[in-house]
């Protein structure tokens, strides 16, 4: 059992040197983002980038999740697997492309960027199916490596594009790309799954499997688009442009916590999937939702007590105000986090089509209170929208599985804490008086009501980490 939880932190860390790198370029380039870029021009950005984050999936029939799914199942032939992938993103890309020229023609500011868009989405696309189909080979070393030599890639290119040459949006979106294509060019040739598609096999049976289970996610994937982005329109579309790019801006700071979960959420997905079979799945399962729900409620609290010094740091004048923002968009942050963890489990037993009515129900929410909010506080109803729609959306889950995998978790402990989590970060971002002895109690409320999880994490983590080490110096060793 012990190897399980060796492996998953191994997983985990092998994923933090593939996205912590990128995620750490977002606050090295934000100050030079928010001083050449305008709150417009930033804000049209952040537009195209959430499209392509919903298209690409909805494009592609969700078959990248099916890819994962699959490779990682040994009944499967994995070069099957990869011809299928890559024939629904080859199809996708064309669909794509005829719509972006439709629209250039109808929208000059489409128009002016319509090959950046299309070239982002194509190495998106591209870079999407090699990083999950490497994941599925359990080949996590070169997808980590791929991360840091978008890292890399991506400032080099932008310090270029945007500082020496000042090309504007057209050298951040340049930036992107070049970064992508040679992230993708870098796993084909270290993975040789290049080798994979001569011959180019195609089997119907295969095939259906996948899109038997990727389908059903499309809804999921629309659904959960609009839980994280339909923000950001309805803002746009209320308030205006330059309202979307402070938006857009205060979206930074919680990186820091997106970072951690999805790079966790990454290992897990794979961990669930492999132990699904297993007898103690269970316990397993349990375990780890108690360890995580717990580091990520003290990591969200911690964020909240330093998001206006790094606004300060971090953000121009223009932006500054965008900080109160932050503390909502972090507590979303959390309960994705939640519910994304109880979707690695769906996925593991296959109950595709129960995720998707979790995830449909928050984004049917996240709009109604999205235009109600943002009517009623402005920019900072948007946020809040967002954060009430994951609560939903996990509580639901949470509450489905429990009929057909129910695990034992102290739900009042837990509802209490994330209620004392939710209550501090609104104080913040409503500048309520003493915000920090505010903090300070919540806080301390929350270890003493965990004290002794606490305790567990901190005892389970020292022991599996000299666990580690000791392997590995007998190994060095020898």
């Amino acid at each position: 059992m012990q190897e399980r939880y060796k492996k998953l932190l191994t997983d985990t860390g092998l994923f933090a040197v593939s996205n912590f790198g990128s995620k750490i370029l977002t606050f090295v380039l934000l100050p030079v983002y928010t001083s050449i870029l305008t709150t417009e021009e930033y804000g049209f950005a952040d537009i195209v980038i959430s499209t392509i984050n919903l298209l690409y999936p909805v494009l592609t029939l969700s078959i990248f999740d099916a890819t994962l799914r699959f490779a990682l199942d040994k009944k499967y032939d994995k070069k099957i697997i990869f011809c299928i992938t890559l024939v629904c993103t080859c199809c996708a890309i064309f669909s794509f492309l005829v719509g972006i020229l439709f629209f250039s023609t109808m929208d000059s500011l489409i128009g002016s960027y319509c090959w950046c868009i299309f070239g982002l989405f194509v190495t998106t696309c591209f870079q999407t199916c090699l990083s999950y189909y490497i994941k599925g080979c359990s080949q996590t070393k070169i997808f980590a490596i791929q991360g840091v030599i978008y890292t890399f890639v991506c400032l080099s290119s932008n310090i270029v594009l945007l500082v020496v040459t000042k090309m504007g949006l057209t050298g951040y979106f340049f930036s992107m790309i070049i970064a992508g294509t040679v992230s993708c060019i870098y796993m084909l040739l270290a993975s040789r799954c290049y080798r994979d598609l001569i011959p180019i096999t195609f089997e119907k049976n295969t095939c259906k499997e996948m899109l038997k289970y990727s389908i059903p996610l499309i809804p999921t994937t629309i659904a959960w688009w609009i839980n994280a982005s339909a923000d950001k329109y309805m803002i746009l579309g209320l308030i205006g442009v330059g309202a979307n790019g402070l938006y857009g801006v205060a979206h930074k700071i919680p990186t820091v916590f997106s970072t951690f979960s999805s790079l966790f959420s990454q290992a897990w997905r794979i961990s669930a999937i492999s132990s699904f079979d297993d007898k103690d799945k269970r316990g397993y399962y349990e375990k780890v939702y108690r360890i995580y729900s717990l580091i990520c409620i003290y990591a969200c609290v911690c964020i909240i007590f330093i998001s206006e010094l790094l606004a300060k740091i971090l953000f121009k004048s223009d932006y500054y105000m965008a900080w109160i923002l932050v503390p909502p968009l972090l507590l979303a942050a959390l309960f994705e986090a939640y519910a994304g963890f109880l979707a690695s489990i769906y996925a593991a037993a296959k109950c595709t089509t129960i995720l998707s009515l979790s995830t449909c129900i928050g984004a049917v929410l996240n709009i109604f209170l999205n235009y109600f909010l943002i009517e009623q506080l402005g920019v900072l109803g948007a946020p809040i929208a967002t954060m009430v729609s994951f609560i939903i959306v996990w509580l639901l889950r949470l509450r489905i599985m429990q009929s057909f995998m129910p695990m034992k978790i102290n739900m009042g402990q837990l509802i209490i804490s994330n209620v004392i989590v939710i209550a501090c970060g609104l104080y913040f971002s409503f500048q309520g008086p003493n915000k920090y002895i505010v903090w300070l109690i919540s806080i301390m409320t929350i270890v003493t009501m965990n004290f002794q999880e606490t305790k567990h994490i901190i005892l389970f983590c020292t022991t599996i980490a000299k666990k580690t080490m000791k392997n590995k110096g007998g190994r060095n060793l020898r």
